[in-house]
């Protein structure tokens, strides 16, 4: 307070000074303006302050001689200590000096910035009279120099039309005292004009003869392309034709094979029949177990042409299935067969008949092994086939009986199914691994092979007669 004061008391000591000596500079007019004119913010140091501080901004001497440029300081300086009520006041003021003074472009700045303050202070109702109210300015002014623009282009216009007036009353004077010379460029036009439209004529005879080359060349080339097609057409009737022919070699195919199939079962049944035949006229055990062997291996391998011609794949066979009816004919087969129980652990798996004959064979060696010798009571054989790798299958026929009989401290493994399974096994390119303990396990590894095309019959039977 004692410096707002002391500097009230040094500028009203100067300004007399000035008056005493009859002269005021502007600085001191615009300073004594600025105390007059200013709103009563109670804070005229900060007014003199702000003055001083934004003067340069503004491209005027200290202090200012205009109070259109002394408000948009202060306003600016309020805005930066964000009192906003104080820009509003000083915004009132700077529009009232604005339009008395037709500042129009003033006039919008000033209710830019009272729309700021009033955003500021949250009063959004006078902030949206005070945006519109800046929007009708800026678009007033907008249009008031669109007008001065259209204005000068007016004028602007108008001169270049009298300008442009001036030349050709020129060039008329010109062209008056050089009329031979336009008559000669008349002539001279004429003649050029002449050989324009010759040139012309020419040009478009030429295009003519170019769109008719144009024309028979599209012509040549449709012919050909017809030619083509038609080509192209026979071709393609004649490969229709092809795969018809093909699609009934196929269908004459797989019905051969069915035929084939069903005759080669129905031929191993007939040889079943006169084994059965044959075994009725026998008294000797071992040769009717012999007979009856036999008579099981062959239904072995009539099961799986059974499969193949009732299939419509003539090159794949379900093991599930098949494994599953083959123990039912071996049930069948065996008296004594309801102590034992069966545990089927068989994967989805479908084999070429080139390996699905021979793990047939062996499913009906290790079975019927297992039925006959394993069990003197009840009993459990497992049976698996199961995918244990990328393109490798294990087959196990396990028992829970008695194992293997011992000669000379060893299982003895040399019967005539262990050599029948032990010779299908290397068919099958695999391994065979047989355990005996606390009954027998028969482990035999292979490859997958893909579907081959048929070849013709199996030929197990003459293996099986080897050893029989």
């Amino acid at each position: 307070m004692n410096r707002l004061l002391l500097l009230s008391c040094c500028m009203i000591g100067y300004l007399f000074q000035c008056v005493a000596q009859d002269k005021l500079f502007p600085s001191e007019v615009m300073l004594q303006r600025l105390l007059d004119e200013a709103p009563d913010t109670g804070d005229k140091f900060m007014l003199v302050r702000a003055n001083i501080r934004y003067a340069p901004f503004m491209g005027m001497e200290w202090g200012g001689t205009d109070s259109i440029t002394m408000y948009t300081s202060l306003i600016r300086y309020y805005l930066d200590k964000k009192q906003y009520e104080t820009v509003r006041q000083y915004a009132a003021a700077l529009a009232v000096a604005a339009q008395r003074d037709g500042r129009l472009e003033v006039l919008a700045r000033s209710y830019a910035c009272w729309f700021k303050a009033d955003s500021a202070m949250g009063r959004y109702q006078d902030a949206i009279r005070h945006y519109q109210l800046y929007k009708s300015s800026h678009d007033s002014l907008f249009n008031i120099m669109k007008r001065q623009q259209l204005n000068q282009l007016e004028i602007q216009f108008k001169t270049e039309q009298k300008d442009q007036a001036l030349k050709l009353k020129q060039q008329n004077i010109e062209l008056l005292t050089r009329e031979a010379q336009l008559q000669d460029a008349k002539l001279q036009r004429a003649w050029f004009i002449r050989n324009v439209i010759f040139g012309g004529a020419g040009m478009l005879l030429l295009l003519l003869l170019l769109g008719f080359n144009r024309y028979q060349l599209k012509l040549r080339s449709n012919r050909q392309m017809k030619e083509q097609q038609d080509e192209i057409y026979k071709q393609n009737l004649s490969l229709q034709d092809l795969i018809s022919t093909q699609d009934k070699l196929l269908e004459e195919k797989e019905w051969l094979l069915k035929e084939i199939h069903h005759r080669v079962k129905n031929n191993l049944q007939i040889v079943m029949s006169l084994l059965n035949t044959q075994a009725a006229f026998l008294d000797d055990k071992d040769a009717l177990n012999a007979i009856k062997e036999s008579r099981c291996r062959m239904h072995a391998i009539s099961l799986i042409h059974q499969k193949l011609y009732q299939s419509e794949n003539m090159a794949l066979i379900d093991m599930h299935t098949y494994i599953h009816d083959l123990l039912i004919y071996l049930k069948d087969g065996f008296t004594g067969i309801n102590r034992i129980n069966f545990d089927l652990q068989i994967a989805p798996i479908k084999l070429d008949v080139s390996q699905s004959v021979p793990v047939g064979l062996i499913l009906n060696e290790a079975i019927t092994n297992a039925i006959k010798y394993a069990f003197t009571s009840n009993g459990t054989i497992l049976v698996s086939l199961q995918q244990t790798g990328d393109q490798q299958l294990t087959l196990i026929v396990a028992d829970n009986g008695k194992g293997l009989p011992v000669e000379g401290g060893t299982p003895h493994k040399k019967s005539m199914g262990m050599m029948l399974i032990k010779t299908l096994t290397e068919q099958l390119e695999g391994t065979l691994n047989i355990q005996s303990h606390n009954g027998v396990i028969i482990t035999v590894n292979f490859k997958y092979q893909e579907k081959q095309a048929f070849t013709g019959p199996v030929e197990f039977e003459e293996e099986i007669t080897n050893y029989a």
